[in-house]
């Protein structure tokens, strides 16, 4: 568990491992931990995922319900787009991400025309890519609207305000790129 993901110290983590599962050590030496890792254990920042960790479970269910509340609100205005599509289940999901589709427009194109909004093409590791997400093609994701994908994560401080100019910033972007990629007659005119 990485604390930052649950608003925790950056810089700290702890593994859960089934009792019996063999782990080997990533850094040698001192042999704190059982030998499982070295250096001195960085106390404070241990104390803080242990609160961080006692503060997310406290708030979970209600923190999850009203996420989920912005995130379908976010869909259901990004719908307006037409021509996208929500990747995975509407309801079996994490209450603060939404991952979508915009056909006809790359994913990081739209990163770029809205700036002003915090999103991604998908994980950090692969973000910014022009090829289909293997986690998407492995949900069946056709091309045509995995390429457009985006990834948007809410917080705890997320309001409907921020929601509602997040979509219509990222919507704007969508317009103005499908716009752009138009085909143009002579003279011009757009096709």
């Amino acid at each position: 568990l990485a604390a930052h993901k649950f608003y925790g110290p950056w810089g700290i983590g702890a593994v859960y491992a089934r009792r019996g599962t063999a782990l080997a050590p990533l850094i040698h030496g001192a042999g704190h931990e059982r030998g499982l890792r070295s250096g001195t254990p960085n106390v404070s920042a241990i104390v803080g995922l242990g609160e961080a960790a006692r503060l997310a479970n406290a708030r979970v269910s209600a923190e999850a319900a009203k996420l989920a509340a912005l995130r379908d609100r976010l869909w259901l205005k990004l719908e307006q787009a037409g021509g996208v599509v929500r990747h995975g289940h509407p309801d079996e999901c994490l209450p603060n991400t939404l991952n979508v589709g915009f056909e006809g427009v790359f994913g990081a194109d739209i990163v770029a025309a809205a700036a002003d909004v915090q999103c991604s093409t998908g994980s950090a590791c692969h973000s910014g890519s022009r090829e289909l997400s293997g986690v998407l093609a492995a949900m069946g994701v056709s091309p045509a609207t995995g390429l457009g994908a985006l990834r948007l994560s809410l917080c705890r401080t997320t309001t409907e305000s921020e929601i509602d100019e997040s979509a219509a910033i990222l919507l704007r972007a969508v317009l103005t790129l499908r716009e752009e990629a138009r085909p143009k007659a002579a003279g011009g005119m757009t096709a």
